[in-house]
């Protein structure tokens, strides 16, 4: 029984990630109601439109720009965003 739970303990560390879990933006849900839970590493694989709106970076994440980009908006880090990063695998980040 040890070993169930040791072997679905890895297997869920390996699926969510060290910030507990992944969330890939999905272009077509606005933003900032998809950016809404701490401790969660954000995935960028496309081109988002944020539409002129301000994103704030929850408490604990990660933005991941793997490919494409944010594009008309902006990011806020507040005294919410705590331990927040941002990293970018390509050349774009985020364009008005």
């Amino acid at each position: 029984m040890k070993r169930v739970a040791l072997l679905f303990s890895l297997l869920l560390f390996f699926t969510t990630g060290s910030l507990g879990r992944t969330i890939t933006l999905n272009p077509s849900i606005a933003v900032e109601k998809q950016m809404i839970y701490p401790n969660t590493t954000y995935l960028v694989n496309t081109t988002i439109d944020c539409k002129g709106k301000g994103i704030e970076m929850p408490a604990n994440c990660a933005l991941s720009i793997k490919s494409g980009s944010l594009r008309n908006g902006y990011l806020r880090l507040s005294a919410k965003s705590q331990n927040a990063s941002i990293s970018r695998m390509n050349r774009s980040l985020i364009y008005s």
